[in-house]
């Protein structure tokens, strides 16, 4: 902790944010977040015994967190929600927020706030890897530029997963605004959205999230992130071969592409179909 400015390290944003939830709440309290939520939050509160959990919406359109909303709730709900959980670039949605939504802050005389943290810090581990603290030090000497040649694949990731969603129709996907990924509705008829991704891992080697995961159903979560052009590739000619088939003839359930006989699930092994 840099005590002037009462900053705290972690080596992940999900341990920052558990060590907030255990330093903050009890399992008397409330929490809010918002649909579609990021479920490691989801995990954090259940793990430590906050099942008050307040659901609120956003913007069928826009993805973005109701503050209408969430201002009646913070009003009228007795006694307050103790955290409000808003994620920014969104994940799953891929969505920014352009302006701040709100503010909501601890101060840092919030009295305990800091030994409550510095508890929280002595026990749960709170230190990268060496290799992972070396390759962050060689990033931030090398420079942005330098970074932003590692990333600039991204770019055509984003490029080539939109375009395969594309017979979803342009309202139906969202996301990848400072982001790695990709929201997307399901056509009406499928409300069951995991059933789709199982169907999409089995038929055509697609590997998705559903969105119910994330508290909002007949929806799916696409990541590029973590793939190379030439895979990403691969996989964007068989989610768009997997969604056409879907609004054309809907989940067909003989396989359509094996390996050595073997159903492949994988996205990135050879496209066979």
């Amino acid at each position: 902790m840099d005590t002037r400015h009462r900053h705290i390290s972690t080596e992940h944003s999900k341990t920052g944010f558990l060590n907030l939830v255990l330093a903050l709440c009890d399992v008397v309290d409330s929490v809010v977040l918002f649909a579609p939520y990021f479920f490691n939050a989801y995990m954090s509160f259940k793990m430590t015994g906050i099942n008050n959990i307040l659901v609120g919406p956003s913007d069928p359109m826009t993805l973005l967190p109701d503050a209408d909303w969430l201002e009646k709730t913070l009003s009228e709900t007795k006694p307050v929600p103790k955290l409000v959980s808003i994620v920014n670039p969104g994940n799953p949605s891929g969505t920014c927020i352009p302006e701040p939504l709100l503010k909501i802050a601890y101060s840092s005389r919030a009295e305990g706030l800091r030994t409550q943290l510095l508890k929280v810090q002595d026990n749960v581990a709170i230190c990268t890897s060496m290799i992972s603290q070396h390759m962050a030090l060689n990033c931030l000497e090398a420079g942005r530029e330098w970074v932003r040649s590692q990333v600039k694949s991204l770019a055509k990731n984003k490029e080539l997963l939109g375009e395969a969603l594309s017979p979803l129709g342009d309202k139906a996907v969202k996301g990848g605004q400072g982001a790695i990924y990709l929201w997307a509705n399901l056509p009406d008829k499928y409300p069951n959205d995991f059933e789709v991704v199982c169907w999409f891992a089995r038929r055509h080697g697609v590997l998705l999230l559903p969105g119910s995961a994330c508290g909002t159903s007949g929806c799916i979560r696409i990541t590029y992130g973590m793939l190379t052009e030439s895979e990403c590739n691969v996989a964007a000619k068989r989610l768009k071969r997997g969604v056409e088939e879907l609004i054309r003839e809907g989940m067909v359930e003989n396989e359509c592409f094996s390996d050595s006989g073997q159903p492949n699930i994988l996205l990135t092994y050879r496209d066979s179909c």
